[in-house]
C-alpha cells in the first residue's frame, strides 16, 4: 500500500529544518549503556570468559590448577527495513526546490531509525516483523537472571528510595564496583526520584539540561523505552547491542521514480540489521516493581 503523504504546513528556510514531532538518536549506544559491535555481518560471540581456579603457593614444577570456560553466548543480527513512497505533488506548494524537502524526508528518516534501533535494543521482539531482539525479553525469559521480590505497587517518589536500595542490594559484589556499572530506570521511575531530590531542595536538575541523577555512588540512566517500575543493573561490559553497520548490503536511498516511470513519485529505503545479548546471566539484576 502507497504511503499517505500529508502536507499540512508551510515549509520556510534551509534544508532539514523542518520541526519534527520529536528528535531522537541512539541514546543507548551515544551515552555507552551497553557495549557495541558496529561492523556484525550475521554473528556476535559474547566475548565471555569465567576463571574457576585460585592461586597456590609458588614451586618449582608445573601444576595448573582450575578451569577457564569460554561462555558461548551469540547474538544473530536480525535485517530489517522501512520503505516509503512520497508525491512530488503533495510538497510542491510549499517548496521552491524539491530537493530541500527530499533532504528533510531523508534525514527524517534517518532519525526515526536512530530512534527505532534504541527502542528496539531494550524492547524489541524477534518474532515480530519489523523488529530485532531486545534486553527486556530476553531478561524475562532468563531464569538465571537475578530478579527481586516485586513490590507489588507503583515506584512514586515515597517509596523510590528503598526500590533502589533493593537493586543496588542485589548487585553482585564482583560486579557493584565495577567502573562500568550501569544502572537504568524507566521514565516514572527516574521522574519519581527526581521529585523526590527536589522536594529535599535539590534542584540541580531543574535547568532541563540532560543529566544523569546520582543514588549514591552510582549513576542513574533514565531509559524512556522501559516500562513503568522498571530498574536494571549490569556492567556494560557484559551486554551488548550489535549491528551490521558497515555492511555494503545497508540502504540509505531515495530513488526519484517519476525520471523513469513518469509516476510523480519518490522512494526512500534504509535497511539495517540489529541485536542484542549479554554473557553471564547471573550479573544482571532486572527489576520490575508492579
Amino acid at each position: 500500500m502507497p504511503t499517505t503523504n500529508t502536507n499540512n504546513q508551510t515549509y520556510q528556510g534551509e534544508a532539514g529544518t523542518i520541526v519534527r514531532v520529536a528528535l531522537h538518536e541512539a541514546e543507548t549506544i551515544r551515552k555507552g549503556l551497553v557495549s557495541f559491535a558496529p561492523n556484525v555481518r550475521y554473528k556476535f560471540n559474547i566475548p565471555s570468559l569465567s576463571d574457576s581456579g585460585e592461586f597456590s603457593n609458588a614451586s618449582c614444577g608445573w601444576n595448573p590448577e582450575g578451569t577457564i570456560t569460554l561462555d558461548g553466548n551469540s547474538v544473530t543480527v536480525k535485517r530489517i527495513m522501512a520503505q516509503r513512497e512520497v508525491c512530488k505533488e503533495t510538497f510542491i506548494s510549499a517548496h521552491n526546490e524539491f530537493d530541500d524537502i527530499l533532504e528533510a524526508i531523508m534525514e527524517e528518516r534517518m532519525e526515526k531509525a536512530a530512534e527505532k534501533f534504541d527502542k528496539d535494543i531494550w524492547v524489541g521482539t524477534s518474532a515480530t516483523a519489523g523488529e530485532f531482539g531486545g534486553l527486556v525479553p530476553l531478561l524475562d525469559a532468563d531464569a538465571n537472571v537475578v530478579k527481586p521480590t516485586a513490590l507489588g505497587a507503583a515506584i512514586t517518589k515515597t517509596n523510590v528510595v528503598a526500590e533502589l536500595e533493593k537493586v543496588v542490594a542485589a548487585i553482585p559484589s564482583t560486579v557493584r564496583k565495577k567502573k562500568d556499572l550501569k544502572i537504568v530506570v524507566s521514565s516514572n521511575v527516574a521522574l519519581a526520584y527526581e521529585q523526590l531530590l527536589i522536594s529535599q531542595g535539590i534542584t540541580q536538575l531543574a535547568d532541563g539540561d540532560e543529566k544523569s541523577m546520582k543514588f549514591g555512588r552510582y549513576m542513574i540512566e533514565e531509559v524512556p523505552h522501559l516500562a513503568d517500575n522498571t530498574v536494571i543493573a549490569y556492567q556494560a561490559a557484559n551486554v551488548w547491542a550489535v549491528s551490521d553497520a558497515q555492511n555494503p548490503e545497508n540502504e540509505v536511498s531515495a530513488v526519484d521514480t517519476d525520471a523513469t516511470l513518469l509516476d510523480g513519485n519518490v522512494r526512500t529505503k534504509i535497511v539495517f540489521g540489529g541485536g542484542t545479548g549479554y554473557g553471564h546471566s547471573e550479573e544482571v539484576v532486572y527489576y520490575v516493581a508492579a
